[in-house]
Parts: C-alpha cells; sequence; structure tokens
C-alpha cells in the first residue's frame, strides 16, 4: 500500500474551547487527490463510500504499489463490511508469510484482537485508516516513529482547488492548528487532551466567499492511535477525536524517547557487535521478502549510504544488480559526485562479483524551477527554503533517472534505502558538536533525544512522500526500532567521541561499523548534507542572495518560501 486517503462530511465536531461547541464538517471532491494517490500507488486504485445517516457520509481511498502478496488488493473489506486501508510494511512483530498480503493479515488481527492490540505488536512503518463497522469508528494513525506520512487536512469550503493538495494519506479532522515550527520537540505532548479524553480541534472555518472555494490547511498527525466515534445521529451529536495508548511498554519507550545507557541484551556481546548485528538484520528485513528483488539506495558515497550499500549486498542475491543513485548540480564536479566515485571502487574492492550500476542524475536549477509547484505541494506544510534545497534534490535522486557509463538508465527498483535517523542519532550534525562544547555530555544528551523526538515532524512525513510520489517506497533501517533502542543504550563515549575531529569523532559507532566491514576511506569521509554535497544550495544562495556569505548572514536555509 502506498496512498490513502479518508474525506469525512457531514459530521460536526467539537471545538477546542467546550465539548458543547460544534462546526460542521464539509468535504472536499475525492477526485481531487486520485492523481496523488496513482503516483504512490500505480498498481491499483480502490474507493468505498460509507453512509453514516443524515447526510453524512465517509469516503475511503487507496492505492497500491504492490510488493506483497499475490493479487493486487488496494482497500480491503471484511464480511462485516468493514474497510482497512493500509500503507506500511510488516518487519516484525506480527507472523506473515513471503506471498501473503500484510494488510490481509493485519485486517484478522484487528477484528480478532481488536485496533490497539493488534497495531500495539506491529513492528515496521506505517499508517492507516479503519472503519469499524459494528461500533462506529473510525481509527487512524501512524507508528511511533512516524516513518509513514498522515496528514490531516481541513477544507473550508466544498470543492476545495487540487492544486491545493498534496499528495498525502488524509483524514478530515486534524490536531490543534499551530505552525510546524511551533510543535514542541515532544511529539506525545503535542496533543494535550480535554479533560472528557477528546483532542482539542481548532478549525478556521470560513463562508463561501463569491461562490470561490478556499484551499485547505494541512498539518502533519503526531505519531499514535486515533479514532472517532460516529454517533447515531451525526447531523446533530457532535463527535470527538481521541487518542490511544500504545499497550506495549517498548513502543511507549521509543515514544518517550530518552537515552539510558545499559548493557548490551546478549551476554557476552560487545555494544559495537551488537550494534552491527542488528543494523544487519534491519537491512535485511528491508531487502528481503519482496515481490520487487530490486533495490536503490540514495547514495552521497558518505558514510550512511556506503555502510547501507554493504550491508544490502550480503542479503541481495549476487545476480541482482544494487542502484545506487548520486545528484548532482555542478556539472558532475559536486563534492559527492566525487565522493560516489570513490565509495563505488571501495564497495567493488570488499563486495566482489556484485554489479553496482552508479546512477548519476546531473540536475540544474531549471529542474527545480520546472517542477517547483509540484515539489511545494509535495512539501507543504514543510516551507523553508532548506526543505526546498533538501527535498528538490532527494525528489530528483529518487526518480532513478539518469546515466549509468554515459547511457541513459531509469531504476525499475520499488525499495529505496535511506540513511535517515542516522545523524540524529549518532551525533552527525555540526549542531551536535556545538552543543558539546558549549555545555557537556548531558547537553548533548539532550541535545540527541530532541532530534530524534521531532523526525517524525521535520523529516520523516517530508522524505516519504517525496519518495513515494515517484512510485518507490522509502525503507529507513536506521530507523528500525531495534536499531533505535541498541543506539539509545549505547554509552555516549562509544557512540561518538566530539574531542575528536569531524570525519573521526562524530558517529564513531557507525565509522567503526564501516572499518569492520573494510570500508576504511569511506570510514573517514566527512559529512555533506545533501542539499551541500550535490552542490545545490551553493546554486540557490548565489541567485536568490547574491552570495553564500550574504545568504548565511539572513540565515537562508530558515527563511520561508513566501518571503
Amino acid at each position: 500500500m502506498c496512498g490513502i486517503l479518508c474525506i469525512v462530511a457531514g459530521l460536526r465536531f467539537s471545538t477546542a474551547a467546550a465539548a458543547d461547541e460544534a462546526f460542521l464538517l464539509p468535504a472536499p471532491s475525492p477526485e481531487a487527490f486520485l492523481e496523488a494517490l496513482s503516483r504512490r500507488g500505480p498498481d491499483a486504485v480502490e474507493s468505498a463510500q460509507v453512509e453514516l445517516g443524515e447526510q453524512a457520509s465517509l469516503c475511503l481511498s487507496a492505492s497500491l504499489l504492490q510488493l506483497r502478496g499475490d493479487a493486487p488488493v488496494a482497500a480491503l473489506r471484511s464480511s462485516d463490511g468493514s474497510l482497512f486501508c493500509w500503507n506500511g510494511e510488516v518487519f516484525g512483530g506480527v507472523e506473515t508469510g513471503d506471498s501473503e498480503n500484510d494488510g490481509e493479515v493485519l485486517l484478522r488481527l484487528l477484528l480478532k484482537d481488536g485496533v490497539e492490540t493488534a497495531l500495539s505488536a506491529v513492528r515496521g512503518p506505517w499508517a492507516f485508516v479503519f472503519w469499524e463497522t459494528h461500533t462506529r469508528t473510525l481509527w487512524f494513525g501512524r507508528d511511533v516513529l512516524g516513518r509513514r506520512r498522515h496528514a490531516c487536512v481541513q477544507h473550508s469550503a466544498l470543492g476545495a482547488s487540487s492544486d491545493a493538495l498534496p499528495p498525502a494519506c488524509c483524514c478530515a479532522a486534524r490536531a490543534h492548528r499551530t505552525r510546524a515550527s511551533c510543535y514542541p520537540p515532544h511529539a506525545r505532548s503535542a496533543m494535550t487532551l480535554r479533560a472528557d479524553g477528546c483532542v482539542p480541534l481548532r478549525w478556521a472555518v470560513s463562508p463561501i466567499s463569491g461562490g470561490q472555494p478556499l484551499s485547505a490547511t494541512q498539518e502533519e498527525l503526531p505519531p499514535g492511535l486515533y479514532s472517532i466515534r460516529i454517533p447515531a445521529h451525526p447531523a446533530t451529536d457532535a463527535c470527538c477525536m481521541r487518542r490511544h495508548e500504545w499497550l506495549d511498554t517498548r513502543l511507549v519507550a521509543l515514544g518517550d524517547y530518552a537515552r539510558r545507557e545499559s548493557p548490551p541484551l546478549s551476554p557476552g556481546r560487545t555494544h559495537q557487535e551488537e550494534l552491527l548485528l542488528t543494523l544487519d538484520a534491519a537491512v535485511a528485513r528491508r531487502v528481503c521478502g519482496s515481490r520487487s528483488s530490486s533495490v536503490m539506495l540514495l547514495f552521497s558515497g558518505g558514510l550512511d549510504s556506503c555502510l547501507l550499500a554493504a550491508l544490502a549486498h550480503r542479503h541481495i542475491p549476487a545476480s541482482q544488480a544494487i542502484d545506487l543513485c548520486t545528484v548532482c548540480f555542478s556539472g558532475g564536479t559536486s563534492a559527492d559526485r566525487q565522493a560516489a566515485h570513490a565509495a563505488l571502487q571501495e564497495l567493488r574492492s570488499v563486495a566482489h562479483g556484485r554489479v553496482w550500476r552508479l546512477i548519476q542524475v546531473d540536475a540544474t536549477l531549471d529542474d527545480i524551477t520546472q517542477h517547483r509547484r509540484h515539489l511545494l505541494r509535495l512539501l507543504h506544510p514543510r516551507n523553508t527554503v532548506m526543505d526546498l534545497n533538501i527535498g528538490a534534490a532527494l525528489w530528483l535522486a529518487a526518480r532513478g533517472t539518469g546515466t549509468v557509463d554515459g547511457a541513459s538508465f531509469c531504476s525499475g527498483a520499488r525499495i529505496v534505502l535511506l540513511g535517515t535517523g542516522a545523524d540524529e542519532q549518532a551525533a552527525g550534525y555540526g549542531r551536535h558538536r556545538t552543543a558539546y562544547r558549549s555545555g557537556d555530555a548531558a547537553t548533548l544528551t539532550a541535545e540527541l533525544e530532541a532530534d530524534v523526538r521531532r523526525l517524525w515532524l521535520r523529516n520523516l512525513g517530508r522524505d516519504d512522500r517525496l519518495v513515494s510520489d515517484c512510485g518507490r517506497e522509502a525503507r529507513f533501517p536506521f530507523l528500525d526500532e531495534q536499531v533505535v533502542a541498541c543506539l539509545a543504550r549505547m554509552p555516549l563515549e562509544a557512540l561518538t567521541d566530539l574531542e575528536l575531529p569531524p570525519g573521526r569523532g562524530d558517529k564513531l559507532a557507525l565509522r567503526r561499523c564501516a572499518q569492520e566491514l573494510g570500508l576504511h576511506e569511506t570510514a573517514g569521509r566527512v559529512k555533506r548534507a545533501i542539499q551541500f554535497g550535490s552542490g545545490l544550495s551553493k546554486l540557490v544562495n548565489a541567485r536568490d542572495f547574491g552570495s553564500g556569505r550574504k545568504a548565511s548572514a539572513c540565515h537562508a536555509g530558515t527563511c520561508l518560501l513566501d518571503e
């Protein structure tokens, strides 16, 4: 599953002020979303309508990027009329066969064990919408780390323009309306329950002006499970959105992410040994057991992407080529392009017999201008210069269209591995070094914890929708639940040593993993963010601000795009 949509219409929702204040929810047209859904899931698109009574209705649509199962099924329906739309992967916690559709397995569990029990058992990235007929309850949510995008869109008028609607997994109810930059870093604290247990909703519902449709407002839904119980008389009785707790204490701990040093889980192993084994298993789960054996990595030639490539080599059949996609905006001379070539030679030296296809995407500012409108819809609600720079580079790379050895080539891979989460957990950013030097180990620990807690808001929704828009599925091995837990219990001095210079002490534990795999040159490579390593920021700064120095003076990266 890759794209899901839920439109709720004709319901009254209680506002944030009081339970007895309510507004009527109008409905956008589902057709406005169908093109975006089909880009995310090109194999099948299905829709279903549920009449709730008194002119209230529920419309569920789903598109499919088939990676499991024998028959393409986008929206799942049970014998009692319940509907389940699933955008995720089961990598553990629930038994599924290689040929089984994991959505069908989960639907059986939802009906048998209940939503909270079933989804608290799942390990892997997911977002879902589930209409439970016998309780008249709409369930929706996203995994504890927020690895799959789930946005809430409120339309202030009927027939909202499709230009205002980014391709998203949407639910018509949304949380407290706050600018993304104002969200607290702690995901769970982004929603405060009212005394009656409801999530407070604040809406700017405006009357239709001159018959013209008004645009939608959209926000990322914080990780978690949510439900809306539909009353028997929806035209008069108000609904409310409730948030539910995870039933597995390990998921609660991940949601409340904190670094707590403890011994390795396996006696006799060091933390370093446990990390490499855990990361290797996480990569294996993401490249094995899929209908699509073809895999692509977004490849900068840096530590994270090269480490994932070397581990993927262990688990992908030797006869299968692995695609490495590198994007460059400076005529093939960017730092990332040079690093990619060097890393490719090192991979070939340790992975004998493997065919590595280095897909070189040579892009220009004109490419971004051409696709700017589409990119802004994908990035919404993220709206800074830095978001556009990162998003444009990532999207162009995720398309997998470039040249291999001078010949035009487009990757057929449906699975894309990304290194997202490595820097946040292992002190890979410059701000981590700044925090350590301006404070101490406790200051650094607090910065790492804040970075992991806000990943769902800053990075994951954006990266997921950019990659899935290309008809591929983003997978994040560094954000496997077991990898996150392993890094969180590793002693800080084993994780990183910021007394050492860049390229040596930052992400120390991951650099040691690379050395153990024979990637000695890669292990010492200095990190460059994609917008800098690809050469894009330099061009944008010169064009929009006059020079890199002037851009730095006005904090160009954090400037809003409309400024």
